[in-house]
């Protein structure tokens, strides 16, 4: 689910980094529980932001998770560029998303 906040958040955003709480917020907007969600769930995903790109041989690495300032960084600018050039919708369907939710 770390997929929603970079696909909804702006590329000024992205640039800055998005904050633990920029994302659980996010994803509590749209999960079905909504304050009920797991914060270690979410925290653990970050952590594992690196090891699940290079698992899924996504080179080069696109995000990085700072947990000293819990920041997430768009490390491959090229990323925001083609983020820009993207239909919303169809990277949500991608996902297996909605974007009405």
């Amino acid at each position: 689910m770390v997929a929603i906040p970079n696909f909804t958040s702006t590329s000024e955003e992205l640039l800055k980094g998005l904050s633990y709480r920029t994302i659980r917020n996010i994803l509590e907007s749209v999960h079905p529980r909504k304050q009920e969600l797991n914060a270690g769930n979410v925290t653990q995903a970050l952590k594992a932001v690196v090891s699940l790109q290079l698992f899924k041989s996504i080179q080069p690495i696109i995000l990085d998770y700072d947990e000293s300032n819990l920041i997430l960084h768009v490390v491959d600018r090229g990323f925001i560029i083609w983020l820009n050039v993207q239909s919303k919708e169809d990277l949500f369907l991608a996902a297996g998303l909605s974007m009405n939710e």
